[in-house]
């Protein structure tokens, strides 16, 4: 009878393991994601009808938080040519999950839609293309997609 026990307290055991492991992942990844919600203030802003493709080069890198209450998100100041604008990624927690990783002095093209944030131009990405990889951040209608799991 101990041996029956133990044969079946074992696989429990690893199954409420793992099960504890995905709900910690979860929390937070839904921590560096407050604010990022598909209808959020912020996401409201993404416009299809403005949206732009630039080329240029990384001049700076940081984590900003765009509206207060809101998780950090990797924002970019961008050269192109002379000039340069503010370009909003997306949420640290999924930029971080990303195989494609952006440094300092890229070349890229981002495309994404132009608006006015903080009284400056300004984009909020939808695709980031690097060299050959192309990194998505939005759906062809704007759609975050570090909530598509949710709209599911």
């Amino acid at each position: 009878m101990k041996r029956f026990m133990f044969v079946f307290a074992i696989p429990f055991i690893i199954i409420l393991f793992i099960t504890a492991n995905l709900f910690a992942q979860q929390r937070e990844m839904n921590k560096s994601t407050i604010g990022w919600g598909a209808k959020s203030q912020y996401n409201k802003m993404y416009n299809v009808n403005t949206v732009v493709f630039i080329s240029g080069e990384v001049i700076c890198i940081e984590k900003i938080a765009p509206i207060k209450g809101m998780s950090c998100c990797n924002h970019l100041l961008f050269k192109i040519g002379k000039d340069t604008v503010s370009v909003h990624l997306g949420p640290v927690g999924f930029m971080d999950s990303q195989e494609i990783k952006i440094n300092l002095y890229d070349s890229l093209t981002i495309e994404g839609s132009l608006i006015i944030f903080d009284l400056n131009p300004a984009i909020i990405a939808a695709s980031v293309k690097k060299g050959n990889e192309t990194l998505l951040l939005r759906d062809d209608k704007g759609y975050p997609l570090w909530c598509i799991s949710r709209r599911n």
